[in-house]
Order: structure tokens, then sequence, then C-alpha cells
């Protein structure tokens, strides 16, 4: 059994074998590409288990591993729209679970990882037979849900049963994951590639919303925020990059930005493989959500120099530490935002401040560097317990 150090030399290679439910631009998607893009470097033979198709498809393509498609993952979270449709479809999710089951233990038993790694929660169809093999089991967990205590307890416990090592990517997130602090949690933040800060002048846009345009993502608490400064004769100009959650929602929006008279203030990009070049162009990131875990838009909004205005929940406050590199509200408040917007578009001198701070902190402590080597160096403790 391989027991080696990364940057070690051996004559067999640490395999890996990743298991995704999807490729989307989300930040675990993300993450699992940096993180492969880096082990590629040293002496490790990734494998990848996960559907087809997704934003980053090209991307993961071009790694250039050992792919294996299975395309009933393609349709376990697809199916039944609404309440009754989801009940409906249940059945249908059930036997592609079962085939699941079957299906990823051929393929572990016939690739014999030493390590297999859940790239979310989501990826919990890959946990049972994950446990059925000799491999040590890493769930790397992006997300929590602190509004269900029932699920929070059967998760919990289901995660500390099949894995030997959990990924957290905040400490916010780890304190609800681990409530008996297990030593088997370890927080691993995530990086952003370094850029070239945009010059603060001539951005051509003063705010910029990326992400779902939905309740949850506090895209309405925003409207609402804009609906006030407009009343004082402020019209920022706003890029929002993203997706409607559902055509009701799209619905919804159309109506609210007609009544509020904000529809000339907005300009739409749908679907951006990349959101960073809108970010640099524009003045303020606006996160208002409800919930988090920790968002990559900031550090990205961050590695351009764009100041952040974000909401204080999950791990923003671990990356907006002070109010020297950008400015939280609480959830949900319109009167803060409002106001946060207001200083900012007013006082340029402090936003361009602001934005410096917060892009040298970027870059001495959020780094692709930093968090590739944190995950060799939780690997290669794994694997020296052997």
């Amino acid at each position: 059994m391989n027991k080696n150090l990364p940057g070690h030399t051996a004559l067999d290679p640490v395999r890996i074998l990743f298991v995704a439910h999807e490729f989307t631009r989300s930040g675990a998607s993300l993450a699992l590409l940096e993180l492969m893009s880096g082990l590629r470097a040293g002496n490790y033979q990734c494998h990848l288990i996960g559907p087809r198709g997704g934003a980053l498809e090209k991307d993961f393509e071009e790694l250039n591993i050992d792919r294996h498609s299975v395309k009933a993952i393609n349709y376990l979270y697809k199916g039944g729209r609404g309440r009754f449709g989801q009940i409906l479809f249940l059945p249908i999710r059930i036997l592609i679970n079962f085939y699941l089951v079957f299906r990823l233990l051929q393929l572990f038993l016939s690739i014999k990882p030493q390590i297999i790694h859940l790239n979310s929660f989501a990826a919990r169809f890959a946990a049972l037979p994950a446990f059925f093999t000799h491999a040590k089991v890493v769930w790397h967990l992006h997300e929590y849900y602190p509004w269900n205590p029932v699920l929070h307890k059967s998760a919990a416990l289901f995660v500390s049963i099949v894995s030997d090592v959990i990924f957290t990517v905040s400490s916010a997130c780890l304190f609800w994951w681990n409530q008996n602090n297990d030593l088997r949690y370890h927080v691993v933040y995530g990086g952003t590639k370094r850029h070239s800060m945009a010059d603060h002048k001539n951005r051509p846009y003063d705010i910029v919303f990326v992400g779902r345009f939905s309740y949850e993502k506090g895209f309405f608490v925003l409207l609402d925020a804009l609906s006030m400064l407009s009343s004082i004769g402020i019209e920022p100009k706003m890029i929002a990059v993203g997706t409607y959650e559902s055509d009701e929602a799209q619905s919804v929006i159309s109506k609210t930005l007609e009544s509020k008279k904000l529809v000339h203030m907005i300009e739409w990009k749908y679907d951006s493989p990349d959101p960073i070049p809108y970010i640099a162009q524009a003045k303020i990131l606006v996160l208002p959500s409800l919930r988090e875990g920790l968002p990559r838009v900031i550090l990205e909004a961050m590695s351009v120099g764009t100041t952040v205005i974000a909401t204080q929940v999950g791990g923003i406050p671990e990356v907006i530490n002070s109010p020297d590199v950008g400015i939280l509200i609480q959830p949900g408040n319109v009167e803060q935002l409002f106001q946060a917007l207001e200083h900012l578009l007013h006082d340029e001198t402090d936003r361009i401040t602001i934005s410096i701070a917060a892009y040298r902190y970027m870059e001495h402590h959020f780094t692709l560097a930093a968090f590739q080597e944190n995950a060799r160096r939780i690997y290669a403790q794994l694997l020296s317990h052997r």
C-alpha cells in the first residue's frame, strides 16, 4: 500500500477516484476541477466518475484523466416538478439509486482506488458502495442545512459512518456538521486564480450580482435596495449574471422590476460560463444571500479588485473578517444594504481602499496553491495511517 507523502517518488502512484453529481459552474465543481489539476503534477493517478454535460464539461475533458461516465447520474436529480411530481418520481429515483450502487461498486472494484473522494453531499449515491471497498473515503462538504434539524442529525450521522476524513469549506460549515468534535473533520478553504486588478476608474457597471435570481440568494432584497436608491435620485447601472430558478420566478421578477421601475437599470447575462470578466467590470459585488457555505464569487471579486457587500451568513465572515476588506450586512436587511450601497457609490476613495486591501488579503490567504497543498497534506496523513 502506498504511504508516500506528496512530492515523494514511488513505484506506484496514489490512485484517487473522484465522484461528482454534476459539472456545472458551482463552487463544488470548480473546486474539484482545481484540485484534480493540482494533483496531476504529483504522483497521483486520478479517476473521475460523473455524468456528462454541464458548463465545465470541456474543462474536465482537457484534464486528460481516466473518466468514467455513468448516465444514470444525469437522471437522479431530475424529474418531478412540484411536490406532487416529486412524489410520482420517487419510485424511479429509488430504482436509479439501486442501479447506481451496483454500477459504482463494479467500477470501484475495477479501479481499486486508495482514496475515494465524494465531491459534495449530493454525491451521497456513491457513499454506500464506497463504504464496502478497502479505499479510504474522503467527503468534501460544501453545503449544510441549518433550517432542518431532522436532516441535520441524519445527514451528519450518515457522513460520520461512511467517511474516514471530511473536508468542509468553512468553520461555520464544520460546526454544523461536526457537533461531537470529531477529529476527522478539517476546514479546507477554497482558493481562486490570481488576476490582475482592473482599472477602478473605467468600470462600466456600478453593481454586479452573480448567482441564481432567487429569494434564497437575496435577489429581491437587492431589488428593494435599488428601489430605495432610485427614490433619492441614485440610479446605479447593474449587471446580473446567472439564471432564474424557474419560469415562475422569472415572471415574479419581471413584474417586480416593472412595479419598482427598475427595468432600465439592469443588464442581464444568462448562463455565463465565466462571470469573472463581468465582475471585473463592476465597482461593487453584492451577495445578499440568506444562507451560504463559502461562496466562491466573493473570492473572485476580491481577486479582481471589486469591492464586496455580502451578508453575515455561513463562511462569509471568515473571508470578510474586517471592514477593511468588505462590508457585511444582516441577511434580509434592505436598509443596511441600501446604506452600504449609497456609501460606496458616493465614496470612491473608501471603495477603492477596501478593494485594494481585499485583493492583497486574498493573495495571501485564499490561493489555489494553498487549497491544493492542504488537500494533499490531508491525503498523505490519511494514507500514512492505513
